[in-house]
């Protein structure tokens, strides 16, 4: 704020005093300057007696409070922490009113040194305490000289002679008295002005704010630094322009009042402006009231009365158009105000109904019935009953009437509602006519109102429920629930009843018992005129036959008929519901294994079908046994089965749980009498490392459990990458493959066998090649394996001996000499039932002795199943066909099967070969081969002769025939004849067609 202007004698008097001052300053100031250059005394005791009056003061005033409380301990714990706190003190005591020390507090001080003492008095008369003081003070005099003492008389005479002639000066001007009456009065009228309730502003013409009060500051939020202003910098526009209006009225009046809200600060002020002149200005004053509190008052209080003034007309709308009849009735029952529905009920008007008793309204032997229900109305209870009105007209109605006491224009007064029940009469007796047909009828029927309390139900629904028809009325239908249905069923249910009007679908009930009950149900909603529901009425048949019957069809259509076990509709049913789960729940693991038994074929073959059968059984029990409960044991097809198991964090070992299975199926079991033992082979696939569906999964499992046949059978696989590409590799060499055979990109390749004596070809081996656009050569250990589990294995070997035999009619019929070749022949071929009759049929087709066609078995191949081995053997050299072991010393032929083998050559595998010259065990094993060849009358074809060195070695041992890349690599068939042609052998030259 500004200060006021100030006039000119005063400030002349300033001036005056100032320079009084001044001066008195400079005298003091070589006062003691001189003093400073004379007095040679120190003393320190002056302080130390001005420090220890005031810690006496103090003292005082600390103790004076407890002692008045009588709490010494209070008083100690004073003195001890102000002895503490000031180590000058060496002894504080305490003493009662008989002087016997209370408390005391020392420190050590020397005799040298000197003290201040002194006794304090504190308390009131009737109790004092002596308090005595110790200070430790050190004080040192030394007197001035005369001189020194002369200059301070000097000192204070010149002192004494100023402070006269100052004194004459000021009572000279008058300064002194007439200065201090302005302050006191410019004192006042500042006090006056600041500590004002109302808020005052001063304020130029132009509007610039020159001065306010701290009232004016809280009110406008003005900031504490600010002194003077604009009130624009701190409004918005529109206030602005209302200030800005209010001045130029003053300017114009002299004088203006006005009530203005200002909502940008949420501010309503009474505002009192005039014009004041001041040190010849004339300026703006403003006298503001904060009415704020007293605005938003009577704004609420005007919305209150809208709000009212609605709801008066609301509640007087609901009155008017309330279905039902409204009457208003004082103490006498004379009635006093009615709506239009109690008009239209008994066709009369408000004039002829006006102060009408309502006794007049119904029969006359039910007046004193109809006064009693109305006394209980007035004694304030909430009466409901049934009666009778008279309508205009004459004819009667039943009315429902309820009556409750109310205050209706400050006189209590009974309110009256009438409903008129006439169709509600009508429908429960409709209804009581059709609970006859009802209760007769086969369905079960039960009737609920509106808020589903059930009204009434047929003996047939009580017989189906189990319940008695008193457990069932006047409840809600809950207990029938089934757990079955989950609360989104029945909360849809009840939504479609509503918006619909009508349910319709199979529903399982609650039996009293606590089993469950399917039905048939269907529910209707019966509804008022007015479209208001009444009534449900449900209607429902047992479907406990039905369901019965469709579980033993569901169980047929989802089990496999032989073993019980779940089939392929229900397996992946079960394995995508637990797909699901685990998607849905962290750590949860789905393991799906892959089970086929191992030579299953040869059961079926050797024992019948019958036999194999209870084999499959008894695997299907096993399984389940060494399953947990919760498991899904499946036969897909044939000696195929999968097993699904779920489990939380690691808790089932998948390898554990395939160890278990192998182990328990290849223990013996009693078929028909029989011991039999088989195998099984298992891979296994896991959610969601392997799959995330179950088409994947029973894939990428099945690809597992072929590569551990592929491994050695009776073990488990896991499913891997490489497998997955390996699958994806064998998919596409068989759908190549069985293009290659349709469009015959398959050839053949020969590559000879050797005279090792002559080095003449004494005949060829046949072997397959595939050339590929797309997946280029492909080798037969990728191309057999596919073949034979694509079961094209078979057509596959029928086309390579096609072509063998095609190729030696082919050279014999351009050079009139017969040649053998000797062609690979699979196991499962081997063992197809007719093949011996196959052969025969392919060999008089190309007419060609079946001599010259040479078939080439593995050991391993006849130990699978060696009775079936022999036969076809013998089968076929009866026919004339050769054999001949392939891979000898490879496998675990006996010498004892071997003597029952009709073959007729043995090829030593290439693995005894390759270090025959370097190796004694080699050596030896085939020199002891020789001498068993030549004992038995076996040719003998050594494999894989590459070097030199070995030629001339196996030479030496005796053996006669060999092959290998020594002599010539495999040949396609045109360069075979080229070089058969030049080192052709006369023995096998055949110029004689067979017969």
């Amino acid at each position: 704020m500004i200060r006021e202007p100030q006039p000119h004698w005063q400030k002349k008097s300033y001036r005056s005093v100032a320079l009084a001052v001044t001066i008195v300053f400079l005298v003091v100031v070589l006062t003691g300057i001189l003093f400073v250059v004379q007095v040679k005394q120190h003393v320190v005791d002056l302080v130390a007696q001005q420090s220890f009056k005031t810690d006496q003061h103090v003292l005082k005033t600390l103790l004076d409070d407890p002692l008045q409380r009588n709490d010494l301990a209070q008083m100690k714990r004073i003195l001890k922490d102000f002895f503490e706190g000031n180590p000058d003190y060496v002894v504080i005591r305490l003493y009662d009113p008989d002087k016997s020390p209370l408390f005391s507090a020392t420190r050590p001080v020397e005799q040298s040194q000197l003290t201040l003492q002194a006794e304090i008095t504190v308390g009131e008369s009737q109790r004092r305490v002596h308090l005595v003081v110790i200070k430790e003070v050190v004080v040192s005099t030394q007197w001035l000289p005369y001189r020194g003492w002369r200059a301070i008389a000097l000192i204070v005479l010149g002192c004494v002679v100023l402070s006269q002639l100052m004194w004459l000066f000021i009572k000279r001007f008058g300064l002194d008295p007439l200065y201090a009456g302005v302050l006191r009065e410019q004192h006042y009228y500042r006090s006056l002005f600041d500590q004002a309730q109302e808020a005052i502003l001063v304020m130029s013409q132009s509007g610039e704010l020159l001065r306010f009060n701290n009232a004016a500051r809280r009110l406008f939020k003005l900031p504490e630094t600010m002194e003077t202003g604009n009130l624009r910098q701190f409004h918005d526009k529109t206030n602005w322009l209302k200030i800005r209006s209010f001045i130029k009225m003053i300017k114009q009046q002299g004088h203006h009042t006005e009530t203005a809200y200002l909502p940008s600060i949420d501010l309503c002020v009474e505002i009192l402006g005039s014009q004041i002149v001041l040190e010849e200005q004339t300026l703006i004053q403003l006298v503001i009231l904060d009415i704020t509190e007293q605005y938003h008052s009577q704004l609420k209080l005007k919305e209150l009365q809208e709000e009212l003034e609605r709801s008066l007309d609301e509640y007087r709308t609901l009155f008017d158009y309330s279905v039902d009849g409204l009457t208003v009735r004082n103490l006498n029952g004379e009635l006093l105000l009615c709506n239009k529905s109690y008009e239209e009920m008994l066709g009369r008007t408000f004039a002829e109904l006006n102060h009408q008793h309502f006794t007049k309204l119904c029969d006359p032997q039910e007046k004193s019935a109809l006064s009693e229900k109305y006394r209980e109305a007035l004694e304030g209870k909430s009466i409901l009953f049934e009666f009778t009105y008279e309508h205009k007209d004459g004819h009667h109605f039943p009315v429902e009437i309820r009556s409750i006491v109310i205050d209706y224009r400050g006189e209590p007064c009974v309110l009256t509602a009438v409903r008129d029940i006439s169709e509600r009469r009508e429908k429960d007796q409709r209804l009581r006519e059709l609970s006859a047909v009802v209760d007769h009828s086969n369905d079960a029927v039960m009737i609920m109102d509106d808020s589903g309390n059930v009204l009434a139900v047929n003996k047939t629904f009580c017989d189906l429920s189990g319940y008695s028809e008193e457990d069932l009325l006047n409840r809600l239908p809950l207990f029938l629930r089934a757990e079955r249905h989950d609360r989104v069923f029945y909360t849809d249910l009840v939504k479609q009843l509503r918006d619909e009007g009508r349910w319709e679908g199979e529903i399982w009930i609650r039996h009293h018992r606590g089993h469950s009950l399917p039905q048939w149900l269907r529910i209707e909603t019966v509804e008022e005129p007015e479209n208001k529901t009444t009534r449900y009425v449900a209607v429902s048949a047992d479907l406990s036959e039905e369901k019965a019957w469709e579980e033993k069809m569901l169980q047929l259509a989802q089990t496999d008929p032989l073993t019980g076990s779940a089939n392929r509709v229900l397996f992946r049913d079960r394995l995508q519901q637990a797909i699901k789960r685990a998607q849905s729940r962290k750590g949860m693991e789905v393991q799906v294994f892959s089970l086929d038994l191992d030579y299953f074929k040869r059961i079926n073959d050797s024992l019948g079908h019958v036999a194999g059968d209870r084999m499959l059984i008894e695997v299907a029990a096993r399984l389940k046994r060494v399953s947990r409960g919760q498991d899904t044991i499946s036969r897909l097809s044939g000696d195929e089965f999968a097993i699904l198991v779920t489990c939380l964090n690691d808790e089932v070992d998948a390898t554990r749980m395939a160890q278990k299975m192998l182990q328990a199926i290849s223990e013996p079991m009693m078929i028909d009498g029989a011991e039999l033992i088989i195998t099984a082979s298992i891979g296994v696939a896991l959610y969601p490392g392997d799959g995330d569906d179950d088409v994947t999964l029973m894939a990428n499992a099945d690809n597992a459990m072929h590569q551990a046949k592929r491994q050695g059978r009776s073990r488990m696989c896991y499913f891997s990458a490489e497998l997955a590409d390996k699958a994806q590799e064998y998919l596409t060499i068989e759908s190549k493959l069985r293009r290659a055979l349709e469009n015959s990109e398959l050839q053949l390749y020969y590559q000879p066998q050797v005279d090792l004596a002559t080095g003449d070809i004494v005949a060829a081996e046949a072997l397959l090649r595939w050339h590929s656009d797309e997946l280029g050569w492909v080798s037969p250990d990728r191309m057999i394996p596919v073949a034979e589990e694509g079961g094209l294995i078979i057509a596959l070997g029928r086309w390579i001996i096609e072509e063998c035999c095609r190729t030696i009619r082919g050279y014999h019929r351009s050079s009139g000499n017969w040649f053998p070749i000797a062609v690979n022949v699979s196991a499962r071929q081997f063992l197809e039932p007719g093949f011996t009759d196959e052969l025969v049929e392919i060999v008089r087709f190309y007419d060609i002795p079946p001599s010259l066609l040479e078939l080439e078995l593995t050991e391993s191949m006849m130990l699978d199943d060696v009775g079936k081995a022999i036969e076809t053997m013998k089968a076929l050299s009866f026919k004339g066909f050769k054999i001949a072991l392939d891979d000898f010393g490879t496998g675990y032929t006996s010498l004892a099967y071997l003597k029952q083998f009709p073959v007729s050559k043995l090829k030593l595998d290439r693995a005894f070969v390759t270090d025959v010259h370097r190796d004694v065990n080699d050596a030896a094993i085939a020199e002891a081969l020789v001498t068993f060849t030549r004992v038995m009358g076996l040719s003998l074809v050594a494999e894989g002769i590459e070097e030199s060195v070995q030629h001339e070695c196996l030479n030496l041992m005796g053996f006669r025939f060999g092959q290998g890349y020594l002599f010539s690599r495999p040949l396609p068939k045109d360069q075979f004849i080229s070089l058969l042609e030049t080192k052709l052998g006369v023995s096998f030259v055949r110029t004689i067609p067979p017969d």
